[in-house]
């Protein structure tokens, strides 16, 4: 696990740690305790001490990399999901912020590019339909749909699997898995 760990970027490792403790299927073998605490109890310890160092940086304004993508999104939806679990009113308003500091007044998307057909940029939309069944906020409705439109529009494998991105011509990758079809359920039942 320890190498595991340290090949992974900080964000990475973070995403793995706290989904690790909230998912149904333990990604890894994780004790029941260690040092007195719960896996659960980590993974919110590690949420808080990433939003505390982290701060603004990864909301739309924090620094001129700020990404409406996959890592913004994943993280998002880990302390989204993390948050469903504890309760915790603070990662949940972090998650929530982190996304729908993207969205603009029309419902436009910040840094978003429908054009390039990338995969990864649905993943922060799980999110986003979360804050759209929360508040409805039509700007949210207004973004949610522009994300539909990209996966109806999304290239296709000859079996029907979304491309990862137009630049890689019929290439599925693993985590496009989760990015997509996820978003798609979540959609069709909102």
């Amino acid at each position: 696990m320890e190498t595991l760990i340290t090949l992974m970027s900080p964000i990475k490792t973070t995403l793995v740690l706290i989904l690790s403790a909230i998912s149904p299927l333990p990604a890894i073998d994780v004790p029941e305790t260690f040092h007195d605490a719960t896996s659960l109890e980590w993974s919110q310890r590690l949420a808080r001490s990433e939003m505390s160092r982290r701060g603004d940086l990864l909301f739309k304004d924090g620094t001129p990399t700020s990404r409406w993508d996959y890592t913004t999104g994943l993280f998002a939806l880990s302390l989204s999901e993390l948050a469903k679990v504890t309760g915790d009113r603070e990662t949940a308003g972090y998650a929530a912020k982190l996304v729908t500091s993207f969205i603009d007044t029309n419902g436009g998307i910040a840094t978003y590019k429908p054009g390039d057909y990338n995969i990864d940029m649905i993943t922060p939309g799980r999110v986003l339909l979360e804050e759209y069944v929360k508040t409805g906020d039509d700007r949210f409705k207004t973004a949610i749909n522009l994300l539909r439109r990209q996966l109806a529009e999304q290239p296709r494998t000859s079996d029907g699997g979304f491309w990862h991105k137009q630049r890689y011509p019929s290439q599925m990758w693993l985590d496009g898995l989760y990015m997509g079809s996820p978003f798609l359920a979540r959609y069709g039942k909102v």
